[in-house]
């Protein structure tokens, strides 16, 4: 179609107040085409989706050293517990806050000693009393990330051994290992890692009323 005067004359005046207005495009004429524009477009789209979301950004990782004294225990009474690093303080604290509210009474002096990786383990007696409940805590120099405990009956039997790879240890969290008759039994300690000193404390009290069944001394401890 031949373009008249007129509407050339009406496009140069629409040009003009336009060009007069901040923010004002000229929008391409029928003949012109989108094309370019369309290119224009699908360049932002890409642009604007290679931009990094703030929900995919790499978040900072855990700290090990952070968590490594603070094992999740959830409700258990030693929850949210922080070794200090000095083994003795550390028991004694630890022993104070599972035992009188659990009824546990101290049965022994504070017990200490050096442990080693791959080194010798220290072997402490143990007589349990019948229908009496037992539980072991113990703590270490921050030099032994990972302490091990184990409760074993005369018949070398495993009653109950440590599963938190931690500096301090509580055996058994939930009503601790009881016995049905009397027996010689002994808690074994080693370093699962590092070499430093440890210190522990053994607590008991009466069976009865206790949440988990009485566990007899042929090696059924409770549950932790």
């Amino acid at each position: 179609m031949r373009r008249t005067p007129r509407s050339i004359s009406a496009r140069a005046s629409a040009l003009l107040v336009c060009a007069a207005l901040p923010g004002c495009a000229e929008p391409p004429a029928p003949w012109e085409g989108t094309e370019g524009r369309r290119d224009d477009w699908q360049s932002r789209r890409l642009e604007i989706a290679a931009r990094p979301s703030a929900s995919t950004s790499p978040s900072a990782a855990p700290d090990p050293a952070a968590s490594a004294n603070t094992p999740n225990r959830g409700d258990a009474c030693d929850a949210g517990f922080r070794a200090s690093g000095e083994p003795r303080a550390d028991a004694v604290r630890l022993g104070l806050i599972c035992g009188p509210p659990e009824r546990f009474r101290r049965d022994s002096d504070v017990i200490e000693g050096a442990l080693a990786e791959g080194g010798a383990v220290v072997e402490v007696p143990l007589r349990m009393e019948a229908h009496r409940c037992y539980r072991i805590v113990a703590a270490t120099e921050v030099t032994i990330p990972d302490l091990d405990v184990e409760l074993r009956s005369e018949r070398d039997v495993v009653l109950a051994s440590d599963e938190d790879h931690a500096s301090v240890a509580l055996l058994h969290r939930r009503g601790g290992i009881c016995s049905d008759k009397v027996s010689e039994a002994h808690v074994i300690f080693r370093a699962g890692s590092g070499k430093g000193r440890f210190a522990a404390e053994i607590w008991s009290r009466p069976d009865e009323e206790t949440p988990l069944p009485a566990a007899p001394i042929d090696g059924r401890g409770a549950e932790d």
